[in-house]
């Protein structure tokens, strides 16, 4: 993980720019998406091998979910 930048309603993480980690990302994301329907998930991959982005975001009383599962 390159880094990692609080949202207003979440974290957004930032991964180097690779098909191994966007697979991964997509797996997890897949994975999460089954036990935590509350939160949502959005993977950018933006021209010119920029870092790969998740943003996880959810509802304010779930914002210890993220930090506790992905880190803050």
């Amino acid at each position: 993980m390159l880094d990692i930048t609080p949202l207003a309603d979440g974290y957004s993480y930032r991964f180097e720019a690779t098909s191994e980690i966007l697979s991964q990302v997509a797996r997890l994301v897949d994975l999460e998406r089954q036990c935590c329907a509350f939160l949502t998930f959005r993977i950018i991959v933006e021209a010119d091998r920029q870092p790969i982005c998740l943003e996880i975001t959810e509802p304010p009383e779930a914002n210890a979910v993220i930090a506790d599962f992905f880190g803050s």
